[in-house]
Parts: structure tokens; sequence; C-alpha cells
């Protein structure tokens, strides 16, 4: 019968056994940049967009008139209260191309 230390052995020797082929990857590694650098100035455009967007909201409902704050504490509670998930699948269905 097998001890839990032969057993515990034998997963380590097959775990560093196993190879990876690696070749994919470094074959299609200018594709990788690609997607790092797309996903990067996506994110920086988002960041630059909700800045925008959330300073504008700011000074509308501290320096607007009435209807203006009312319209900016609306859209404000508007986008707070729908979920993350909700706005990531209707920009990933709207922005198809």
């Amino acid at each position: 019968m097998p001890t839990a230390g032969t057993l515990l052995l034998g997963c380590v020797q097959a775990a560093f056994m196993y190879h990876l082929n690696w070749r994919p990857i470094f074959q299609n590694f200018d594709l990788l940049w690609q997607g790092l650098l797309m996903g990067l100035v996506l994110a920086l455009l988002s960041l630059a967009i909700g800045c925008v967007i959330g300073i504008l909201a700011a000074f509308a409902r501290v320096y607007g008139g009435r209807p203006i704050k009312a319209l900016a504490t609306a859209y404000t509670e508007f986008v707070r209260n729908i979920p993350l998930l909700h706005h990531c699948i209707q920009s990933y269905y709207n922005y198809q191309k």
C-alpha cells in the first residue's frame, strides 16, 4: 500500500514531466501585443471619457439651474443603479462590427 508521501512525490514528478507547447504563443506574439495595446488604449479612452462626463455632471449639479441639476442627478442615479454587467453586455452587443 503506497503511503501519502509516495503518492505526493508521484504527483509532483508527473506535474514536472508535462511539456508545455509554447510555439503557438511565440508564433502569434504580434497578435498578443496588438491585443494588449488595444486593451490599454480602450481603457485609457474609457477613463478619459468617464472623467469628462463625471466632471460635467458634477459642475451641472453644483452650478446649474434647477432643471439642469435635476437632469444631472437623474443621469447620475440612473447610471449608478444599473449593474456593471448590464453595461458590459450592452456595450458588447451595441458596438460589434
